[in-house]
């Protein structure tokens, strides 16, 4: 659920909202200082895939948006808005960013991370719930709902056919037979209910993790 992606398209995670970081959007954003890259058209390379770069054209709104826009708008590679607001962590160039899926009042803003480092973007958006609970609740956050998942036989399929029968499978030595497992709590939402609690939950996470999910290589081609 962390991938590094386009940020061109992180508003396309909020189609699968329901176990991230929410919460009501705290921040309006700054027109004169709106994100971690300055406006202009980049080519964007996505690191450790071997996709073609794209071309990206970044600006910023007189509402302190972010706005960017690909060279050719398609399904996969669409029209971004976020605010981007500073996150103080000494040695770090954090940036927090908020995104929304529309502008009704009732829609949860989900919140993420990104850093700067020279032409590099390392990005955590959206952070998922299930592996930060903790961090969360420590913060003062509230994580609710999930659920594990159901127990699966994993007995091999010849030996769930005998026992059905009532006979011992010849086949199978009892060693073999594995017992049903569940894993750990799936789907969590996790939720802030005022900045000052997202803000502790976000600087834990940055102290947690010195290097963010995944990075996008960005180099200006022009203004």
């Amino acid at each position: 659920m962390r991938n590094a992606a386009h940020f061109a398209t992180i508003a396309l995670a909020l189609l699968l909202s329901g176990c991230w970081w929410e919460g009501p959007p705290f921040y309006r954003g700054d027109p004169r200082d709106a994100g971690p890259v300055a406006p202009g058209w980049y080519r964007v390379d996505v690191l450790g895939k071997n996709e073609r770069p794209i071309v990206q054209h970044v600006e910023w709104l007189a509402n302190g948006e972010t706005r960017t826009t690909p060279r050719r708008v398609t399904r996969e590679d669409g029209v971004g808005h976020f605010v981007a607001t500073r996150l103080e962590v000494p040695g770090r160039h954090l940036w927090i960013i908020q995104s929304r899926g529309d502008e009704k009042p009732d829609t949860a803003a989900i919140y993420g991370l990104v850093e700067r480092h020279g032409d590099l973007l390392d990005i955590a958006f959206p952070i998922d719930c299930d592996s930060s609970a903790e961090i969360v609740r420590a913060a003062g956050g509230t994580v609710s709902g999930g659920s594990r998942p159901e127990a699966i036989d994993m007995t091999p399929t010849e030996t769930r056919r005998h026992r059905r029968k009532g006979a011992p499978d010849p086949h199978v030595e009892p060693t073999t037979v594995m017992t049903p497992t569940t894993g750990p709590v799936q789907n969590q939402h996790c939720t802030f209910a005022d900045r000052s609690s997202l803000e502790r939950a976000l600087v834990a996470y940055a102290t947690a993790h010195p290097h963010l999910d995944g990075g996008l290589l960005l180099r200006k081609l022009s203004d």
